[in-house]
């Protein structure tokens, strides 16, 4: 299986966090994260800006989609075990 490949900046307390906790729930090991200093060596993120992977969280799905913010983490939360509800709810339009 194909990990998704996770843009975060290292130098960021915010960003260090969601990553910790998204260690933590990733029981099935699908993420594999990035830092944004390494990120001339992340072909699949060579569109967008190095100020806009800054800004918000992008990731590269495991059949080769570029996701970010919102659609991003719902992408996430729906595929660990204990936030899958959480990313069911926010996929309902209206929620």
């Amino acid at each position: 299986m194909s990990k998704v490949k996770t843009v975060y900046v290292e130098n960021c307390y915010l960003c260090q966090q969601s990553k910790r906790a998204f260690e933590l729930l990733d029981w099935f090991h699908v993420l594999r994260w990035e830092s944004l200093q390494n990120f001339e060596d992340i072909s699949e993120f060579e569109s967008f800006t190095r100020e806009s992977l800054t800004k918000e969280i992008h990731l590269v799905t495991s059949g080769g989609n570029t996701l970010k913010g919102y659609q991003a983490i719902r992408y996430l939360f729906l595929r660990m075990p204990l936030t899958l509800y959480i990313g069911l709810m926010i996929s309902i339009p209206g929620i």
